[in-house]
């Protein structure tokens, strides 16, 4: 899973663990080609349309109010990561599993925010709240009670 922190130096959402991503721009046309340019703007990770196998379910953010649309791709190898902008403070590659083990309640954010039930997880002394972690619990859905991991 292809995480960033984001730097100081960004307006919203600074010093926080994100998705690569960014605004909406006219020449994008859609939403998806906003993710990949992003994405390529942001980590130098260069992807298709058609190496898009999904998306998941929108979420807002839930203090600057921005809607995220996530899509899943599943790259064979990962290039090694050295291009980043000003937004970028590092890139954090987490294995998927252990990441998503990872998941406790966020009391902290579920009181300030008057929102039950808010998830976050761990990696590395990083916690990834927020719609972040919103998006990332999504991923958790298809492992029930019932199936193990």
């Amino acid at each position: 899973m292809i995480l960033i922190k984001r730097t100081k130096l960004v307006k919203n959402h600074a010093g926080e663990i994100s998705f690569p991503g960014g605004n909406f721009m006219k020449v994008d046309v859609e939403m998806l080609k906003t993710a990949i340019r992003e994405m390529g703007e942001e980590i130098g990770i260069k992807v298709k349309s058609n190496q898009v196998i999904g998306h998941l379910k929108a979420e807002r953010t839930l203090s600057s109010r921005y809607v995220i649309y996530p899509y899943v791709v599943i790259l064979d190898n990962i290039p090694k990561i050295t291009d980043t902008n000003y937004e970028v403070e590092k890139i954090i590659d987490a294995p998927l599993i252990p990441l998503l083990k990872s998941r406790e309640d966020d009391i902290e954010h579920a009181i300030e925010f008057s929102i039950p039930r808010l998830p976050k997880f761990t990696y590395k002394n990083e916690v990834i709240w927020g719609a972040t972690a919103r998006i990332l619990d999504q991923l958790t859905e298809p492992f029930s009670k019932d199936i193990h991991y």
